[in-house]
């Protein structure tokens, strides 16, 4: 008879695989990444490994809009 544990890992193995379902189904989709930054005056190029991935923007002006958007997100007291 399963335990309790054995329910928990069933459930945890479940949304594992579900959500590797999402994600492959989402990589498959995805629009190819630029071999340099989108963002103007700027122009830096983009890693291979980061452009396979989808991105449009250099690891420095990424960061930056990831501070940006975390700033100006709802529920942030502004």
């Amino acid at each position: 008879m399963p335990d309790a544990m054995d329910a928990v890992q069933a459930d945890v193995d479940a949304r594992i695989a579900d959500a590797l379902k999402r994600h492959q189904a989402t990589a498959t989709t995805r629009r190819p990444g630029l071999p340099a930054c989108e963002q103007l005056d700027c122009g830096e190029p983009i890693e291979e490994a980061r452009q396979r991935l989808g991105a449009r923007l250099c690891t420095d002006c990424q960061r930056e809009e990831d501070i940006r958007a975390h700033q100006y997100a709802p529920g942030r007291g502004r």
